[in-house]
């Protein structure tokens, strides 16, 4: 949207500074911005398209992992505690709950 508004500008400011002697070589010049402008937008709409996750996106998908990951443990826990788990279960949970080594 950026790039329609700096357009739009480009075009309004050459029509407001245009006369007879300049308007050929104002309009050329708006073309040509024009064209830097579309190659611009082209480029990013590819690069977004292209599905390249950025490093916010990569960091807020770990941080959701580890929350369910928490939750799911706590879950567990829950369950452990809970007097109508069979023994076997307990004991199979208590085994899996086992603190893992986590990466730094």
């Amino acid at each position: 949207m950026n790039y329609f508004f700096a357009l739009a500008i480009c075009f309004a400011m050459s029509g407001l500074s245009a006369n007879e002697d300049n308007a050929r070589w104002l309009l050329i010049c708006d073309i040509n911005v024009a064209l830097y402008l579309a190659l611009a937008w082209f480029l990013g709409f590819y690069k977004k398209r292209r599905g390249e996750p950025s490093v916010i996106d990569l960091q807020q998908h770990i941080d959701a992992i580890e929350m369910q990951r928490d939750r799911s443990e706590q879950l567990l826990r829950e369950v452990c505690r809970h007097p109508d788990t069979p023994d076997e279960l307990r004991a199979e949970i208590r085994q899996r709950l086992r603190p893992a080594p986590r990466c730094p």
